[in-house]
């Protein structure tokens, strides 16, 4: 019994460890999710800010430096997305499919940088093919977060029917263990305290006994020593009924004496067997 308790115990700390290991697991990825979709809806406004800078620059209103600085942002956004960022303690995309989505933007980041590259040498911008690209690239990336989104929320979903699934199982592991281990150890306990019960009557019974039972023929016999030895008046016939008496008295304390010992051995007998 007490190995089973103590598996019953094991088997329960158990269940709540792997429960909280899942619900550590279940924090972290929805957390990774979270910065993923926060840093795509960045991707988007970055992306409609460029075009902007862009214009901006055609009209000689911003430095090169800022638009520069809001392109290299991008980038280095898109490629934390799908290689991650010790920097920005961010893990890259783990769906082969938004990864994909991810590399076709590749050339629209290339695009760009050649736009770039060529508006410091010559100083010409062609607006109508930067806002086409960068229109292309909003889209996509409107479907990137789409896509994130929807992946997110399988993830939640798998992981409430898995909680479910485990505290299910929880529920009929913890009651097998209390119809199998818990229960049985409680009519054990029961049972013991209904015997020590039983014994506690029975050593009363005795000890009644012992002060009643036994008094009787015990100052019987003791009397009746008394008189054979100080009445020096009593004739035979009298010490003999006297004897006969006090065969009689020494008898009953021998059933007596032998009640007690059988209950006593009985008690004994009980221990043992329960033991």
């Amino acid at each position: 019994m007490k190995r089973k308790y103590i598996f019953g115990v094991l088997l329960t700390v158990g269940l709540i460890f792997i429960n909280q290991m899942l619900i550590q697991y279940a924090l972290a990825t929805i957390k990774q999710d979270a910065k993923h979709i926060n840093i795509s809806g960045r991707q988007r406004m970055l992306s409609q800010r460029l075009n902007l800078q862009f214009y901006q620059l055609s009209q000689n209103s911003i430095e090169f430096k800022t638009l520069k600085e809001t392109f290299d942002l991008a980038k280095t956004s898109h490629l934390a997305l799908i290689h991650g960022s010790k920097e920005l303690s961010l893990n890259g995309i783990k769906s082969p499919e938004i990864v994909k989505m991810l590399e076709k933007l590749n050339e629209r980041y290339t695009f760009t940088g050649n736009i770039i590259s060529n508006f410091q040498q010559s100083s010409e911008l062609n607006l109508e093919s930067i806002n086409q690209n960068q229109q292309l690239l909003l889209e996509e990336m409107d479907a990137i977060v789409n896509a994130l989104e929807m992946k997110s929320q399988e993830k939640i979903s798998g992981i409430v029917l898995l909680e479910i699934i485990l505290a299910l199982f929880s529920i009929i592991i913890i009651a097998l263990e209390v119809r199998y281990i818990y229960y049985p150890q409680a009519n054990s306990l029961e049972k013991s305290r209904n015997q020590v019960l039983e014994q506690n009557k029975a050593l009363k019974q005795i000890a009644w006994q012992q002060s009643h039972e036994v008094r009787k023929p015990v100052a019987n016999i003791l009397a009746i020593s008394q008189l054979i030895k100080t009445d020096p008046t009593l004739i035979d016939s009298e010490k003999n009924q006297l004897l006969n008496h006090l065969e009689e008295s020494t008898h009953d304390l021998d059933k007596i004496i032998k009640s007690i010992v059988d209950k006593a051995y009985e008690i004994q007998q009980e221990n043992v067997g329960n033991r």
